[in-house]
């Protein structure tokens, strides 16, 4: 899959594709993680107000890196 829009941005389908990924990896790996966003990603996702950000600002806890480089997305 292919998330990189050619401009350094992220459009909310392609924030949700990854989002989507993310969670079909972490089924695959019988793991979960919970996320905490901030920023331009709550503004294109939630509110609409945007349509596009250059990153997707989460909070995780450390313990649950390993989870997260379980593969590339």
């Amino acid at each position: 899959m292919d998330y990189n829009s050619g401009n350094s941005t992220l459009s909310k389908i392609a924030i949700e594709k990854a989002l989507w990924r993310l969670g079909e990896l972490l089924q695959e790996h019988k793991e979960h993680v919970e996320l905490i966003t901030a920023g331009g990603v709550i503004s294109v996702l939630l509110f609409g107000n945007q349509q596009m950000t250059r990153d997707i600002d989460a909070i995780f806890p450390p313990s649950q890196k390993k989870i997260l480089t379980i593969s590339k997305l």
